[in-house]
């Protein structure tokens, strides 16, 4: 059930809600309950809630969930996204996101956040638990998410990345008419079911020149081992994204292409390539 709601508290508040309850019967192909085995999940939020109060144009996505099983309370947990921006004097948090859950099979904590101090920039996103959905996982890092498969996971995911200004590390003032900035992140994970381990690499270069030229592009990779065995495959994912502009808008031309590649890794052979535009 969907719906559209306006509060005064004290201020005029509107934002989108919703309940969705599901019965869950499990078939054995993933997730936390055993074939035949049955639960009802409710879950309660709000899309875009506003969050004037804190700062201009902030909004939050918010939603809390409740399994039952048996007619007794199983677990609960919750969620927040942010949507905009929150600015203080220093920096700029760019996003934001946690997620939280405990009860009789789900126990894990995920967050992440994206700040800016002026043309510095840093990311960060961590997860450990269990979990019976790929739901925590998507709402920090969906390119880890993509490779993972089929919950549940029990274990833990690290990340870190960072940008600088490569010109004021050599005394260059940053500005429109010189600015390089170069960034790299690197992260790990380890879940016991397989067992699944592997890691994510990301690699980004920026730049502006004479304030006509803008251009930025960006690659991350993620890869991903299921078995213990030598002879269980690597399977890589990757996207590649370009973009930028040349000359002075509204007169400028604009351009942006993405890419992506996957493929496995057999014995040191790569096969199974896929490239999509």
């Amino acid at each position: 059930m969907d719906g559209k709601f306006s509060w005064k508290v004290p201020e005029a508040m509107e934002f989108s809600g919703f309940l969705l309850i599901k019965q869950l019967n499990s078939d054995n192909r993933g997730g936390c309950y055993g074939p035949g085995e049955t639960a009802n999940e409710i879950t309660i939020g709000a899309n875009k809630v506003p969050l004037k109060w804190i700062s201009p144009g902030l909004k939050a996505d918010v939603q809390v969930k409740f399994t039952v099983s048996d007619g007794a309370p199983e677990g609960m947990g919750g969620a927040f996204k942010m949507v905009g921006n929150l600015a203080f004097e220093g920096f700029t948090i760019e996003e934001m996101a946690a997620a939280l859950s405990f009860g009789a099979r789900e126990n894990y904590l995920a967050a992440g956040v994206r700040m800016e101090f002026g043309d510095y920039a840093m990311a960060g996103g961590v997860f450990f638990g269990r979990t019976c959905t790929m739901d925590p996982i998507l709402l920090i890092d969906p390119e880890v998410a993509a490779v993972l498969g089929t919950p549940p996971f029990t274990g833990a995911y690290v990340y870190g990345e960072a940008r600088i200004p490569v010109n004021e590390l050599i005394g260059i003032p940053s500005s429109c008419m010189l600015k390089i900035k170069i960034g790299a992140g690197a992260g790990v994970f380890y879940f016991t079911e397989g067992p699944t381990y592997g890691g994510k690499l990301v690699g980004e270069v920026s730049g502006e020149a004479l304030c006509l030229i803008s251009i930025n592009g960006r690659m991350s990779l993620v890869g991903v081992r299921q078995g213990s065995g030598s002879s269980a495959p690597m399977r890589f994912n990757g996207n590649g994204r370009l973009s930028g502009k040349v000359g002075i808008c509204r007169f400028c031309k604009r351009f942006n292409k993405s890419v992506g590649v996957s493929f496995n890794v057999t014995n040191g052979r790569i096969n199974s390539p896929s490239i999509r535009y």
